[in-house]
């Protein structure tokens, strides 16, 4: 079964997404990772030629061309901005994981990461955390909190509530 990571930007959905790939004998994609290959440059390089609003397309095409892979993808923060986005996650075959974090243990987590565009104002950032919660949360089939929690811990959380979303989800369509 594949499966779909969202949440805010150091929620751990890469990390996540390592941890779960071998236990479900998948390989894990970085849309982050999958930009920057298709683009040939790195992310931060990509907002400056092109801004935000450019990225969010180039996501979308990335998006849209693994939505249904049979992998773990771990989607990048802010996946969920764009409404076609939400539309193919509510529609993916794979349920899809909400990673939720708060903000101040995400603060904690990328206070070093200097290759995140939009971490750069903490007020601007709180002001998109706070914007993108409900967005996370529309798209969740599973949402796991994941403060004070060890990636293994988040990980045993996530495989234990799988079966029963997969079974409901294809139940539905």
């Amino acid at each position: 079964m594949s499966l779909i990571l969202v949440g805010f930007m150091g929620a751990g959905k890469t990390t996540i997404g390592q941890q779960i790939s071998p236990l479900i004998h998948l390989p894990q994609q970085d849309l982050d990772d999958l930009i920057i290959k298709k683009a040939g440059k790195p992310i931060p390089q990509i907002f400056d030629e092109v801004g935000e609003a450019g990225f969010r397309q180039l996501e979308t095409q990335v998006l849209e061309s693994t939505i249904d892979d049979a992998a773990v993808i771990s989607t990048g923060g802010g996946v969920i901005m764009q409404t076609i986005n939400r539309h193919l996650l509510q529609g993916a075959l794979a349920p899809v994981v909400y990673l939720k974090t708060s903000f101040e243990t995400i603060l904690a987590r990328i206070q070093n990461d200097d290759n995140r565009p939009l971490a750069t104002n903490i007020t601007a950032m709180a002001r998109l955390f706070n914007q993108r919660q409900s967005l996370y949360e529309e798209v969740a089939d599973i949402v796991v909190d994941t403060d004070a929690k060890s990636p293994a811990f988040i990980s045993t959380e996530i495989m234990n509530q799988l079966a029963s979303v997969s079974e409901l989800r294809h139940s539905a369509m």
